[in-house]
């Protein structure tokens, strides 16, 4: 008898895992108490397959950004650093939703895009998603590091919280990749905590940084 009792229970535990209950869900869209925003970092891979480690292009964007709003509503996040945000990825979010959203996406005075930032050759790296009907923008930018290998940047912009008023700094960014460009990585966290160390005295003690690191 104990044993059948305890195999039922060792079922139990294995189904369970398999198979969490529904409750733990509503967990996780629960604001930490007196926090004024829920924050999410997410590379969400561009579509190119020479950016893919084994030179296999992703699945289409049209499929994955499903996936991407899923997560959402399931997180509820009040705003997004996205690295690796492709036109393609920004159109194909734009069609889910543009009444609660919006991406960072105008051009800096150098001209580079925050969702098409490598110079001449058109493909994406970083910006920042937020919940425009929760949050004000009221300053941006953009800046490219002093060592990369291409068109890694800093990407930030200050947001108010429409609720209480309050302000923070948000900055989205993608370091070099690669084992054999350590040194340039360290070159860009360097540059890095010298801009967070700028934000804070500019703009706001709160200052939040997302990234591909």
């Amino acid at each position: 008898m104990k044993k059948r009792v305890f195999s039922l229970f060792l079922a139990l535990v294995l189904l369970l895992t398999v198979f969490p209950v529904t409750g733990a869900n509503a967990v996780a869209k629960k604001q930490a108490a007196g926090s004024d925003i829920r924050v999410m970092s997410a590379n969400l891979r561009a579509e190119f397959a020479t950016w893919a480690s084994d030179g296999v292009a992703p699945a289409p964007t049209s499929t994955r950004v499903l996936y991407l709003k899923s997560m959402i509503d399931e997180n509820a996040p009040t705003i997004i650093g996205s690295q690796e945000v492709s036109p393609t990825w920004y159109t194909a979010f734009s069609k889910l939703d543009t009444t609660k959203w919006a991406w960072l996406t105008e051009k800096d005075a150098a001209g580079y895009s925050y969702y098409n930032f490598v110079p001449n050759k058109g493909k994406a790296l970083n910006t920042i998603l937020y919940r425009k009907d929760l949050l004000t923008l009221s300053d941006h930018g953009v800046k490219a590091y002093d060592a990369r290998s291409n068109g890694h940047c800093i990407v930030w912009g200050v947001f108010n919280v429409k609720a209480t008023g309050k302000q923070f700094v948000m900055i989205s960014t993608h370091w070099t990749p690669g084992s054999g460009k350590a040194s340039e990585r360290l070159a860009q966290a360097k540059e890095l905590a010298t801009f967070v160390n700028q934000m804070k005295r500019t703009y706001a003690d709160t200052v939040i940084c997302t990234g591909d690191f």
